[in-house]
């Protein structure tokens, strides 16, 4: 490296083909600092900062749209019995070839307990979620849970005339916000609920898997009796087996 910082040259990342550019708020506090920061970064990337004031405001933004809160419910809740559909495999008749299979084991009551464990979590989640569903929903459905419609009325007889309070006009637009952003997140929950209740229902699937197979395995034929190599007669022996 060289004694200059003329010798550092413009770099950006291969993955950004458009580096950010700061912009520089003349109208902040700390106008100055960022105006460094601005000028530090620039060096680097090879980007010219901006400035304009910075308008956080976001009012000409239409509202979030409302979505369905689903509801939701349990297709079981106790983990069904491990069992063939056809019990009873293929000892008797000719089996048709098998494939061979590398031995292994499973333990299936240990798999059903499991699933009774997911199936207890999913169904109080479950109803939780209802529970909570049914509160955001009384409340997106009260009109004026946010004061939107609070006031007071002014005068009398012909001249009475209703006056909003100050803040009904905010409440208003904060309902108009929130609600929608309220059916979002339930809709976001139940969707996490059902993928719950997805995995349970594939870990018995599973298990239902393993119970069909082995029902549907064979044993080979061995063919004839092998001859033990060493054979005990009724004649006294000093041999030891």
């Amino acid at each position: 490296m060289g004694d200059s910082d003329s010798d550092v040259s413009p770099h950006a990342s291969q993955y950004q083909s458009d580096p950010w550019v700061p912009n520089v708020d003349p109208d902040a506090s700390d106008h100055d600092d960022q105006e460094d920061a601005a000028e530090t970064y620039s060096e680097i990337y090879g980007v010219t900062a901006t400035t304009n004031p910075t308008d956080d405001s976001d009012d000409d933004e239409p509202p979030d749209e409302m979505v369905t809160m689903p509801k939701l419910s349990m297709a079981y809740t106790t983990s069904p019995d491990l069992v063939p559909t056809v019990p009873g495999g293929g000892s008797g008749s000719a089996m048709p070839t098998l494939p061979d299979s590398s031995a292994f084991s499973i333990d299936l009551g240990a798999l059903r307990a499991a699933e009774q464990t997911f199936l207890d979590a999913v169904a109080n989640a479950s109803s939780a979620y209802e529970t909570l569903r049914a509160k955001v929903q009384g409340a997106i459905d009260d009109t004026n849970l946010f004061g939107q419609k609070n006031g007071q009325v002014v005068g009398a007889g012909r001249t009475a005339s209703w006056v909003p309070d100050e803040l009904a006009e905010s409440g208003a637009q904060f309902a108009e916000a929130i609600n929608p952003q309220l059916s979002k997140v339930m809709q976001d929950g139940a969707g996490g609920i059902e993928l719950m209740g997805t995995f349970t229902a594939l870990l018995n699937n599973a298990g239902q898997t393993y119970a069909e197979t082995d029902s549907e395995s064979a044993m080979p034929d061995l063919g004839p009796r092998a001859q033990p190599a060493v054979q005990i007669s009724d004649v006294e022996s000093n041999s030891a087996i």
